[in-house]
């Protein structure tokens, strides 16, 4: 939810509410002023809201955070918190694998019976863990009666521009369900000129995510997802763990890890960890470069980029640390705190159908409540305990399926004929208040640099958006008023 504040002349201090920028932005008194930080933090890690959950790009308007409600009343507005990622965490202590095993299995098909309230849901299903266990549990409810809900599955698939597999195990999976699946081919769309403008500027360079948006909609209007287990499940190694406690802490931990398994726990990430101070042969550092999975970009204006101080703030979301109180799971404190969950992307002249409704149950509170107090080993290690949990519920090849992330996919569309364009693109005067374009390397064609492809195009998106950014206001519908008639 969006919101904005100004003075109207005739009303006074007004708040206007909406699900949409463009709707805000419609509303006369509302500046137009542009956010310079968040155009440049976007410019930096694609999202100005991996640093502010509250940002837009229009200095008037703000998103309504994570976890927080928005009070407005005739003395003004405030924000106000009543959830957050819990930081202080008391370790569940079980005697057995398979009672922690029991307890998440319950947790999550609770999250899951209490949102399959509706006549139909659309299964959002790759041939991965977590979508495929979000399945494998809602067909189950179904099929002993506690749920009534007609579900589908849709799949993305890749079959000609570059490897994908999503096609073989998800097909795996329906069939073990027994689901209606529908595979979706994605090889048509390439980065397309003009590119497709949102209302805010965005990472999007093909019109496959609005099309898709579309077929989704068509089949109903809330989709089942398996987000959030990465982030819920996100392994610490061990010493990272056991570094920040205190002395007395760690030693309390480690033993009770060593009578829960059996067995001495190993240190992981201690040989990491000594390497800083004292490189080893098989454990050296790694280069600069690969700190952190992005390149910092080279081709910022640097007046810009001093007077928003954008290498410190790329800086400070790298090296963000979870507090170090009583946490027993850092990593993924650390991921549920910095994503963006954000998932409606609002094109520019407004939305076509209505959104779809995404239903996370991996993000139910009681399950990241039970997920960040698990031990630290051994459950997060492949999410050995969604894994255990889906014995004899999903095919054994998906089991065994280690994490398979999609692949460089727009590298790839920028190899492909058609792509040449990227290249080719004048800025207009605006951009270069941030951006030098003669210093962007070519990233077009099989001799194109698509190395860190996502940052390097960038410039381009900020180049459509800032051209066009304009235009929901030259098209004002005729019942509402214009800003020049106050």
């Amino acid at each position: 939810m969006y919101y904005g504040e100004a003075h109207d002349p005739e009303l006074g201090r007004v708040v206007v509410i909406s699900t949409e920028i463009t709707a805000i932005r419609l509303y006369p008194a509302i500046p137009e002023t542009l956010n310079e930080l968040a155009l440049g933090d976007f410019l930096i890690l694609g999202s100005p809201l991996w640093l502010d959950k509250t940002c837009t790009v229009f200095s008037a308007i703000r998103l309504l955070g994570p976890g927080h409600r928005l009070l407005a009343t005739a003395a003004g507005t405030q924000v106000v918190p009543y959830w957050d990622v819990p930081k202080n965490t008391t370790l569940i202590r079980y005697r057995t694998e398979q009672e922690y095993i029991d307890h998440y299995l319950a947790l999550l098909t609770t999250a899951i019976r209490d949102r399959m309230r509706t006549d139909r849901m659309i299964i959002s299903l790759s041939g991965g863990m977590d979508s495929s266990a979000i399945a494998a549990i809602a067909t189950d409810l179904n099929q002993r009666g506690e749920t009534n809900t007609a579900l589908a599955a849709l799949v993305s698939v890749y079959d000609r521009i570059m490897p994908d597999t999503e096609a073989y195990y998800a097909g795996l999976v329906a069939r073990k369900l027994k689901l209606d699946v529908d595979f979706v081919p994605q090889d048509q769309y390439r980065i397309v000129h003009p590119l497709p403008l949102y209302a805010q500027p965005i990472q999007a360079y093909s019109r496959g995510g609005r099309e898709m948006g579309a077929l989704l909609r068509a089949h109903g209007e809330l989709m089942l997802t398996g987000a959030g287990s990465d982030e819920t499940l996100r392994l610490t190694p061990l010493w990272d763990v056991l570094r920040y406690l205190s002395p007395a802490a760690a030693v309390a931990l480690y033993a009770w890890l060593w009578r829960f398994q059996k067995r001495r726990p190993p240190l992981t990430g201690l040989l990491p960890y000594l390497s800083q101070f004292h490189p080893l042969p098989s454990h050296r550092p790694p280069p600069p470069m690969m700190q952190s999975p992005e390149r910092y970009p080279q081709w910022l204006n640097p007046d810009f980029e001093r007077e928003f101080q954008l290498k410190a703030r790329w800086d400070q979301f790298w090296a963000f640390r979870p507090p170090a109180e009583s946490m027993l799971q850092p990593n993924a404190y650390k991921a549920l705190k910095q994503n963006v969950w954000s998932t409606i992307t609002e094109p520019l002249e407004g939305l076509e159908f209505p959104p779809m409704g995404m239903v996370v149950p991996f993000l139910d509170l009681r399950m990241v409540a039970f997920t960040l107090a698990l031990p630290p080993q051994p459950f997060n290690t492949r999410k050995q305990i969604l894994r255990m949990a889906m014995r004899d519920r999903l095919p054994e090849e998906v089991l065994r399926r280690p994490k398979t992330p999609l692949g460089p996919l727009l590298r790839t569309m920028l190899t492909l004929p058609g792509a040449e364009w990227v290249d080719d693109w004048e800025p207009i005067p605006e951009l270069a208040r941030s951006v030098i374009r003669s210093a962007i390397p070519k990233l077009a064609g099989a001799d194109g640099s698509q190395d860190f492809a996502p940052v390097r195009m960038r410039p381009l998106a900020l180049n459509a958006w800032l051209a066009h950014y304009r235009r929901p206001l030259e098209a004002t519908p005729a019942h509402l008023p214009t800003r020049d008639a106050g």
